[in-house]
């Protein structure tokens, strides 16, 4: 992939005026359904992957072959449905297919709603990729929220700061449990947002299974600067410009053909990490095939230059544009050590 010119990315950290003077705002945002890994805990290959031909395409080492795989039932096979092929070679696929059909997910519940995964298979990592999973395939939930909006009256003070809960829903609609998986507010504000949030019910589960895990982020924000104290310098990155910002790369080593995922495209990352997995939402396009990049960036840490940059800045949404190219990781030198945020 090309790497465009070297740019400085910067955190901005404007002072911030006291909310005695320019008021403050409670806000919620939507719920978002957290992706249950455990689910494909229970995944079973039933067939051994056979090795791959002596005869290999040309250029075989950067080809790859992808499916998408709908399971609908326990103890069936899943649906195949190829999404790219750069090898175009018959018995790699027939070998890859005949694996393919020996998934099943006994854990899967009769009456969920299909599930569906991407599993990925090139000639440096034949057979050892593991599935990912599709999110927002399945029908949205349908909750009830209170009648009144979780606010603050003119009177009150609240110290600028960031939440994220997580929600529990169980049968007959009742009250959820939560737990602060991250929280920059102070005990008073967390004690409204708990009352809020008890009042939840969910009404409809699109088929799922109980429970039904969901998370929330809540802000609130100087009635003035409409932020918190540290906010980024802009809202809107290159993937190299917004990797340079991340701070366990190493550890994460990736090769993935960016040419194969109907680039260019556009993604909204939300940072949540280390508390939580990264949000990653596509944006005007929707396409299977970036499964694997998506897992990925949800996995990645930014570097911070002090605990308080840390709970200001997490759940910060940055769209990231991504080119066309190849992104290989393998050797960690192509990507710049993260530059340090200033103080």
């Amino acid at each position: 992939m090309t790497t465009p010119p070297r740019s400085r990315c910067t955190w901005r950290a404007p002072a911030l005026l006291l909310a005695l003077l320019a008021g403050t705002s409670a806000q919620a945002q939507a719920l978002e359904e957290r992706i249950d890994h455990q689910r494909f805990a229970c995944l079973q290959r039933e067939r051994a992957l056979q090795a791959l031909p002596e005869k290999r395409p040309q250029d075989a080492n950067k080809g790859l072959m992808r499916f998408k795989l709908r399971f609908v039932a326990p103890d069936r096979p899943p649906r195949i449905e190829k999404l790219s092929d750069s090898f175009g070679d018959e018995d790699m696929e027939r070998l890859a297919r005949d694996y393919l059909a020996g998934y099943r997910l006994p854990c899967l519940h009769g009456e969920e709603h299909p599930v569906e995964v991407v599993q990925e298979f090139s000639f440096s990592r034949w057979g050892n990729e593991p599935p990912v999973p599709l999110v927002g395939q399945r029908p949205p939930l349908r909750v009830q929220y209170p009648k009144q909006p979780l606010s603050l009256s003119s009177w009150e003070q609240a110290v600028p700061g960031k939440a994220l809960v997580e929600l529990i829903f169980h049968e007959n609609r009742e009250e959820p449990e939560m737990r602060f998986v991250f929280s920059g507010l102070d005990r008073t504000m967390q004690r409204r947002i708990q009352d809020h949030v008890r009042a939840y019910r969910l009404l409809d589960a699109g088929g799922r299974s109980y429970p039904v895990t969901v998370t929330q982020p809540f802000a609130v924000l100087d009635g003035e600067t409409r932020s918190t104290q540290y906010r980024l310098a802009k809202d809107t990155f290159g993937l190299v410009e917004f990797l340079k910002l991340m701070q366990n790369l190493r550890e994460l080593p990736i090769d993935l053909d960016l040419d194969s995922m109907n680039c260019p495209f556009a993604l909204r990352v939300s940072l949540r990490q280390p508390y939580e997995s990264n949000g990653v939402h596509q944006i005007d396009t929707v396409d299977a095939n970036r499964a694997y990049l998506l897992e990925w960036l949800r996995k990645l840490k930014p570097r911070y230059a002090s605990e308080a940059q840390q709970k200001d800045l997490h759940g910060t949404d940055i769209r990231v544009m991504v080119p066309c190219g190849r992104l290989d990781l393998s050797r960690i030198g192509q990507i710049p050590a993260p530059e340090s945020a200033p103080p």
